[in-house]
């Protein structure tokens, strides 16, 4: 036993020991659940992260455009492939791009929605892109209420608008050979029904 040293009271009870067993146990736990919360929020974040820049790809080569209109301050804020807003709106500006008739159009989806007649609303209309001397385009625009106040009316509305011009093109251009086929073929069975051997 000479190789021991004697063991000496150290003056502290024995439940401060006891205590800090205890804080360091909760210490532990409580950094081992922020590990795993850091852990799962970062993986979250990149999961977040690579959707975006999924639906970023979609909007850019389907060529739809995001805005948001805001029923309080009657501006339409557009959003770019990121989700960042890069321009803004007032109700007049946008007037002016778009044909009165469809204006008119737009105004009443948007008057449904606000009111609740209506959660979606799909309005086809003629406008110009941005600049007032460019041409103008079909958009068809698929809207619904994207946020609503205490009381559960809303307060935006989000819009998705995708130009359909060249669809619409086509669409006309195909009707334009039916009818030419149609009229073609009536009058080929308009010539065989009056068409008589005897005379």
């Amino acid at each position: 036993k000479w190789f021991y040293p004697e063991r000496t009271d150290s003056g502290i009870p024995s439940w401060v020991w006891k205590v800090a067993g205890v804080l360091l146990f909760v210490t532990l736990a409580f950094f081992t659940y922020y590990l795993i919360y850091r852990f799962r929020e970062k993986k979250m974040t990149k999961d977040l992260r690579k959707t975006n820049n999924r639906l970023a790809l979609l909007l850019r080569t389907s060529k739809v455009k995001i805005w948001i209109y805001h029923l309080t301050s009657r501006t339409t804020t557009v959003l770019d492939e990121n989700g960042n807003s890069y321009m803004n709106y007032l109700g007049y500006e946008y007037a002016e791009r778009t044909n009165p008739e469809d204006f008119a159009k737009l105004k009443e989806a948007i008057k449904r929605l606000s009111t609740g007649q209506s959660e979606k609303e799909i309005v086809e209309i003629l406008a110009k892109e941005r600049a007032l001397n460019d041409e103008i385009r079909n958009f068809l625009m698929i809207m619904a209420i994207l946020r609503r106040n205490k009381d559960g009316k809303p307060t935006e509305i989000l819009a998705t608008c995708c130009d359909i011009t060249e669809e619409r093109r086509q669409q006309k251009e195909a009707e334009e050979t039916m009818l030419r086929y149609q009229s073609i073929f009536n009058s080929a069975m308009t010539d065989m029904v009056y068409f008589d051997k005897n005379d």
